[in-house]
């Protein structure tokens, strides 16, 4: 007979996986950049359901009683450019050389431009990028294919067309421009990044919940 896990156990399940978030999250910016990889696994126990399995957060009660951060974007709504404001582009220094990466955003943002709180539905399902083709990702498939497809907790033989164009033939088409004029792409694809992003965002928003009562933390 199966045992159910008691809220004490789901609240230990909770602390690790926030642990971890933050965890990964140092590990990312001290350069290991794969982890974001186990950042999208985390978030997926933590946030995804399916008609076999319950997400960490519902099962405690408390996927749908906070407002999640939402990194605000500077786009207008006439933008026909490609975008992702969950990102930009670093230049790093290594081995006598230079590269161009992408980076997370993080808080670094106009403070005119303060975060955005939204209810779960619409901030895993908002659309956070648009490639050169006109087609958007949200951060629940940008989740899911990392930790579903792309090394989080499985590596599928195939990817989706859109995550594939995205994480390895830059449909983002964000270029830097060399000193001699001549653009030189990004060293990787901007999935990670973006990740580390999501994490951010959604640790800020678990630091502000009490688990014990469903509700945001006022001071």
């Amino acid at each position: 007979m199966k045992q159910q896990q008691s809220r004490e156990d789901l609240e230990r399940h909770f602390k690790d996986a926030l642990d971890a978030l933050r965890l990964s999250s140092k590990a990312f910016d001290d350069g290991y950049r794969g982890e974001a990889k186990r950042l999208a696994a985390t978030a997926r126990v933590l946030l995804h359901d399916t008609g076999a399995s319950c997400s960490l957060l519902e099962q405690l009660g408390l996927k749908r009683c906070v407002e999640y951060f939402s990194t605000p974007s500077p786009y207008g709504a006439g933008n026909l450019l490609t975008e992702n404001h969950l990102i930009m582009m670093r230049a790093a220094s290594h081995g006598g050389g230079a590269s161009i990466l992408y980076v997370p955003v993080l808080d670094d943002f106009p403070p005119i431009a303060p975060w955005q709180r939204l209810g779960f539905d619409a901030w895993w399902e908002q659309g956070v990028i648009r490639d050169n083709q006109g087609r958007t990702l949200t951060r629940k498939k940008m989740t899911l294919a990392l930790a579903n497809k792309d090394g989080g907790a499985h590596v599928d033989p195939r990817l989706d067309e859109i995550y594939a164009d995205l994480s390895r033939n830059n449909s983002l088409a964000w270029y830097a421009c060399t000193p001699c004029g001549s653009p030189m792409p990004p060293e990787d694809g901007p999935e990670l990044a973006i990740m580390r992003q999501i994490a951010h965002e959604l640790i800020k928003t678990l630091e502000l919940l009490d688990i014990h009562r469903c509700a945001w933390q006022t001071s």
